[in-house]
């Protein structure tokens, strides 16, 4: 299950990870950090769940979502993910075709 911050989003239902390309330059001669753009999507989420979600955009946050690595995988934990982005249309007591973006750092790739 999907989670921010430790609150559950039952309602997320696609995940979707992208490359996001950013150079650190080190005294070593440069390491490409390895961040990934990290896109939950839903198509109806309940206004309670959703805002959730808008009050943390913005800020750095905890997701608990499946592996960039292995999609199939267990879900793990990115810690200091940052919450970049929440696009959303309000219909009724709830919000459709949320998306909300996070770029999370998984690592480093020389």
């Amino acid at each position: 299950m999907n989670t921010i911050n430790g609150s559950e989003l039952v309602n997320v239902t696609i995940v979707q990870w992208d490359t996001i390309n950013l150079t650190t330059n080190l005294a070593a001669g440069g390491i490409r950090n390895a961040y990934r753009r990290c896109v939950w999507q839903a198509q109806v989420m309940p206004e309670p769940q959703f805002d959730i979600l808008r009050a943390l955009e913005g800020g750095t946050v905890t997701i608990h979502t499946q592996p960039y690595r292995d999609r199939n995988g267990d879900y793990v934990t990115y810690y200091g993910a940052l919450f970049t982005n929440l696009q959303y249309q309000h219909e009724g007591p709830n919000m459709i075709n949320v998306r909300a973006e996070f770029s999370a750092y998984i690592g480093a790739a020389s």
